[in-house]
């Protein structure tokens, strides 16, 4: 009775009559003034008063339930049990307009969310059931549009649920309306809520947009084409089968609504469905055959190329007797592919059980009336099979299931008492349908005139000396890179050496790092094997080698574009491993993205579901995960366009305060604000907005508040005016919290109002990496320099000290000593790649002594005259000894050699050198040196050793002629 104002007939109404009882009136028809009622002063003061302005005349024959409704105050109960009233009248021989513009929609806007609710109701009630505003022409269409566009706005932007879904839900239903809800304003705003948080609405909205195809084509394909890749993808990308299921709900309420205008995209939608069917669970499989029959039916013709497949995931469905929604979609599927894409008889033939399914499901669903109908529809669909070639059919079957049993192939699938054998014993053999396959053809051979002139091999190294670098010097800073790179390389490739990967792959890290560019010649073999290295490492050093790689790829930027697409298989697996190799992982994306600059692109589909599972998984208390991967998101926010699906509900559900630490929040709005500002988000504008507004009723600092409505800020710069729909909300919500002196909003709200608002440029967000675990990662060992290339100055006395050989007596001393040497060489090595590799050699005896003519050379050329002849005669002084190991006398020779390849000979004399040679059997060097002494000074005594050393060479001819001679 309060809200029925200006209402000419009341009629009898058993609620009205109790409700006129309880208010101690008699129950009673009445007819009220021609010029109707209103309700007090009081209670149009409270919440019933009709919002126009205008003061309208109480008639003087009011009725006895007026006036006693005029003095009760309204509550929400009543106003509830008011609009709940009005909906069992009858008006469809009635004006309303006036009363629906002024009466009624003012209630769309009401604190309480049941009068909301109570209030769509009743608004579709009257303009529904009224042939006047059903028109297309005429005084019901203005009401009937500004109803509409109420109805939609208040789905776009009402806080609870469950009124979105009550507006949405009386648009599928007004479908005479669809000439209003057709406009373009009307379309933009439902788009807004195909990403909305509830699902039912998202259902119910996708129905009506499908509707609205048929009406305003060219304002719904171009978004409902972006809407059909949007569920594609996230049904690849989906990580749980509850988003699988929510996907083909979706996509077969999009196909129902609109099957004209996705005939286009079956072939695609089905070529997505197909292979997820088999190993699917029974309820998400039910659904995936569901929308297989709704495909045939809209587009039978593109799923003919892929039946084969089809029929062996319907006949394992089939099988599945424990499930019989599964077995019911089906028989759907199996009847829309008969009907619709030809596929009739030739089950019967390629799967002879067929029939013996079909008739045991007909046998045992007695109390099942509808399974029993649809069998018999699938049944009547199939046709009927030639007798004789049904039998030929079985009996091909059967005699291959025997073969494929004798043989330990056979496979069943049991199901209750239904045995399904695999593909073996169903398909029957028909040379027909093989004649039908096709063709394979072979793999064109390689051109042999290709394959001769293929490139060169790699650099290798023939002791020290790359092949590729004779006649080059042997004693700068590329060569000495060279060497100990190659040396590092074969202790990471070794898997024998697996204890000395991880120091091998620091020391290249620490190489790198001052040759910057210089190192692009080493980075195809470098990536691959520290790759190789992390494979095999226990799972604990992940970590390490993550954190390594991304130093690499700090220092290597731009030049190391061609070698990570290896990396980036590193996020293709499963496992997400501990919390700290996840964040190693994170960081390693970050500097990926960085190098990558705007190419990131292609790889987002790989490294984003990874963000995504570790915000996912992360259950710890302080969410240190989450807080890493949101910098991630941040720096990959401008490759995001077509995976906002994934990533924006995740960052959504961060905002709530009662299960989330504020400081996530925080970092969660700024992730969002960088996202928003940097790709086009008004498809997930509605769901953002709420969130924020909610978190603006509750939020428990200011600065969380200024926070929010810093990202509204954003979010208004990039919607421009499609935001002002949603102004109204945000502005309740920030006077509910007493906030009016946010200087941003207010200026952004005069622009954008003035048509003067500009999006700026996204903010760019550094790597985390490149801070203190940069720092950390690039940090030397003991002794080991990163500074440029510049010289380092040797220090003379440390060498000193390394070459002295005092209190050397024994052989274990003096294989010390020697080590000791190689090791301060390495140390006082103006070279930064042979520095790098010192504390390696220090535990890697092979690696000391494979980098100790370099190591040497290189100290060598930078000493002055006077320290040149000491290490000369302390090296002469250590092979006098008599006790001197061989392997000591073998590395002086190895030096004498390396240094006279790169034209600086040894000051050493050759005879000594020969002697050395002789005394460590080294026959090859010893005669080397004695064919050099024979140049020199031609004596009985030369001539002889020579002849004993080609005897024992085996080099008779030579012996003979140094004979004759």
């Amino acid at each position: 009775s309060i809200i029925l104002v200006n209402v000419p007939f009341r009629p009898k109404q058993q609620s009205m009559d109790e409700l006129e009882q309880r208010m101690g009136t008699m129950s009673m028809h009445y007819a009220a003034t021609p010029n109707g009622y209103r309700p007090s002063t009081q209670s149009a003061a409270t919440s019933s008063s009709l919002g126009n302005g205008r003061e309208q005349p109480v008639s003087d024959s009011t009725s006895l339930v007026t006036k006693a409704a005029s003095s009760i105050p309204v509550t929400t109960d009543m106003l509830v049990l008011a609009l709940r009233t009005l909906q069992m009248f009858d008006f469809s021989e009635e004006n309303l307009s006036e009363f629906v513009r002024n009466g009624i929609l003012q209630y769309l806007n009401h604190s309480s969310s049941a009068v909301r609710k109570e209030a769509i109701y009743a608004v579709s009630h009257i303009v529904m059931a009224d042939p006047l505003y059903r028109s297309m022409a005429g005084a019901g269409v203005e009401v009937a549009s500004e109803v509409v566009q109420r109805l939609v706005s208040t789905a776009v932007i009402d806080l609870d649920s469950d009124v979105r879904l009550t507006a949405v839900q009386m648009l599928e239903k007004g479908t005479s309306f669809d000439f209003h809800m057709g406009k373009a304003q009307n379309i933009q705003d439902l788009f807004l809520l195909l990403n909305d948080e509830v699902f039912a609405v998202r259902l119910a909205v996708l129905a009506v947009i499908g509707r609205l195809a048929n009406m305003n084509p060219a304002h719904v394909m171009p978004s409902l084409r972006r809407m059909v890749v949007q569920l594609l993808t996230e049904l690849e990308f989906a990580r749980s089968n509850r988003e699988r299921e929510e996907c083909i709900q979706l996509l077969m309420v999009l196909v129902r609504a609109a099957e004209n205008w996705v005939r286009p995209y079956v072939g695609d939608i089905f070529r997505k469905i197909l292979p997820r069917i088999d190993d699917a669970p029974a309820q998400l499989a039910s659904k995936l055959l569901n929308t297989v029959a709704e495909l045939a039916r809209v587009g039978g013709s593109d799923l003919v190329d892929h039946l084969d497949q089809l029929l062996s995931s319907i006949m394992h469905a089939l099988s599945d007797t424990s499930n019989t929604a599964k077995r019911m979609s089906a028989l759907k599927a199996l009847n829309s592919c008969a009907s619709f894409c030809g596929m009739v008889i030739e089950p019967y033939a390629e799967y002879p059980q067929l029939f013996k399914i079909l008739s045991e499901i007909l046998k045992s669903s007695q109390s099942d009336s509808e399974m029993r109908l649809e069998v018999m529809r699938t049944m009547g669909a199939l046709g009927a099979i030639d007798p004789h070639r049904f039998k030929d059919a079985a009996a091909a079957a059967a005699a291959s299931s025997t073969g494929t049993s004798s043989s330990g192939n056979a496979a069943a699938v049991t199901g209750g008492g239904t045995a399904l054998q695999s593909q073996g014993g169903l398909r029957g053999s028909n040379p027909a349908r093989k004649d039908k396959k096709k063709r394979r053809y072979r793999r064109p051979q390689p051109n042999i005139m290709t394959a001769f002139n293929s490139e060169r091999p790699k650099a290798e190294l023939i002791g020290d000396v790359p092949t590729d670098m004779y006649g080059a010097s042997f004693s700068n800073d590329t060569y000495y890179t060279l060497v100990s790179v190659n040396a590092l390389l074969r202790i990471l490739t070794d898997n024998s050496e697996i204890e000395f990967h991880r120091d091998a792959v620091q020391a290249l890290v620490i190489m790198f790092a001052p040759l910057q560019n210089a190192c692009a010649p080493y980075l195809d073999r470098v990536v691959p094997a520290i790759l190789g290295a992390m494979d095999i490492a226990p799972s604990g050093d992940k970590e390490f080698y993550l954190v390594k790689l991304c130093r690499l790829v700090e220092i290597t930027r731009q030049l190391i574009r061609p070698f990570l697409e290896p990396v980036f298989r590193l996020f293709a697996t499963e496992t997400l491993g501990g919390e700290r190799q996840q964040m190693a992982s994170i960081g390693l994306i970050e500097v990926m993205a960085e190098a990558l600059s705007g190419d990131f692109g292609p790889h987002i589909a790989t490294v984003l579901p990874f963000l995504i599972a570790v915000i996912d998984h992360d259950t710890s208390e302080l969410h240190q995960t989450t807080l890493r991967a949101l910098p991630a998101l941040q720096i990959l926010s401008p490759s995001l366009e077509g995976y906002l699906f994934l990533v924006m509900p995740r960052l959504i559900a961060l905002l709530d305060i009662a299960t989330t630490p504020i400081n996530v929040v925080e970092a969660a709005l700024k992730c969002i604000s960088s996202v928003v500002a940097a790709v086009n988000c008004s498809s997930f504008a509605s769901r953002i907005v709420l969130t924020l507004v909610r978190l603006l009723q509750c939020s428990p600092t200011p600065a969380l508040q200024t926070a929010a409505i810093d990202v509204l800020c954003t979010l208004m710069e990039q919607l421009q005016d499609e935001f002002t729909v949603f102004m109204p909300t945000i502005d309740a919500a920030m006077k509910k919290r007493g906030i009016t002196d946010h200087a941003q909003y207010e200026r952004y709200s005069r622009l954008l109002f003035s048509g003067r608002l500009v999006p700026k440029e996204p903010q760019r967000v550094q790597p985390q990496m490149q801070g203190d675990t940069a720092q950390a990662a690039s940090t030397p060992a003991l002794g080991q320099s990163t500074d440029g290339l510049a010289k380092q100055e040797v220090s003379v006395s440390q060498l000193r000290r390394a070459w002295s050989t005092k209190q050397q007596t024994s052989k274990d001393g003096w294989l010390r000593w020697l080590h000791g040497f190689t090791y301060e060489l390495l140390q006082q090595s103006p070279a930064p790649a042979l520095r790098a590799c010192s504390n390696l050699a220090n535990r890697h005896p092979h690696l000391s002594r494979e980098l100790f003519n370099a190591a040497f050379v290189s100290c060598w050329t930078v000493l002055p005259g006077q320290y040149q002849q000491e290490i000369i005669a302390s090296l002469q002084s250590v092979a006098a000894h008599a006790d001197v190991p061989s392997d000591i006398l073998q590395t002086i020779l190895g030096l004498a050699g390396y240094m006279e390849r790169d034209e600086k000979q040894i000051p050493i004399d050759l005879k000594r050198l020969g002697d050395y040679a002789d005394r460590c059997h080294a026959l090859a060097k010893e005669l080397h040196y004695k064919e050099a002494e024979w140049t020199l000074e031609k004596n009985y005594e030369t001539i002889e050793k020579l002849i004993e050393l080609n005897q024992n060479l085996d080099l008779h001819d030579s012996a003979v002629g140094m004979l004759d001679y």
